[in-house]
């Protein structure tokens, strides 16, 4: 099956724009999305045009909080439905659950972003996981980060996008949690920057070896 042009379509109410924009600019280096305010076409019939959307889209993210669900948002939830797109809830401050579950007529489920407590790194792996069809837990940002790090390294191979010190410590965990989703230009790059880190510490090594030799020699 050929891949989707959009990762997800984000549906939300416009009184949360603010918000969703502050949300949607944090996925654009990772995901394709699709935002009313960037993708809208000026002079096509909305309805066409957000149907088109989803179908070219691999989930919709449904943000809710503590403005319920807008005129435009019901319609796009609905077309959502009938053309079978899978949909799962982002809770922003001030949603409800239960009433948004009620509201949507689809059952609770594991995969859903919570939002609840504001935008934050626990929030965005929540995100992520929704926009993939993972339940909450898994740590994505790192993985994000990492393999669109390799995507500019492999090109030219340059020393300086290798990473170090915590980046380096968190890739290594994040591959052996998910060793079925890497992959050998991600096992390079990781390899690479391990060996780069080697090295450094191997010249601090020497450089501070041959300070303390010279240090001898002047005290004798």
């Amino acid at each position: 099956m050929a891949a989707k042009r959009y990762n997800v379509f984000i549906s939300h109410n416009s009184k949360d724009k603010p918000q969703i924009q502050k949300i949607a600019g944090e996925l654009f280096p990772y995901f394709r999305v699709w935002f009313d305010r960037a993708d809208m076409l000026i002079g096509e019939e909305w309805t066409k045009q957000v149907a088109q959307g989803l179908n070219e889209s691999e989930a919709c993210a449904v943000f809710v909080g503590e403005n319920g669900f807008g005129p435009s948002q019901l319609r796009e939830i609905e077309i959502a439905k009938k053309l079978q797109v899978r949909m799962f809830c982002v809770f922003l401050p001030g949603a409800s659950p239960e009433e948004a579950y009620q509201q949507l007529q689809i059952p609770p489920t594991t995969i859903y972003a919570n939002y609840m407590q504001g935008v934050n790194r626990t929030a965005f792996d929540s995100l992520a996981a929704g926009i993939l069809g993972r339940p909450i837990g898994w740590d994505f940002l790192v993985g994000l980060k990492l393999h669109k790090r390799t995507e500019e390294w492999i090109k030219d191979k340059p020393a300086h996008l290798l990473y170090r010190g915590i980046e380096l410590n968190e890739a290594r965990d994040w591959a052996k949690k998910h060793a079925e989703e890497g992959d050998n230009t991600t096992k390079a790059f990781i390899e690479a920057s391990i060996d780069a880190e080697r090295s450094r510490r191997l010249g601090r090594g020497i450089g501070i070896a041959m300070v303390l030799a010279l240090i001898v020699i002047l005290i004798a």
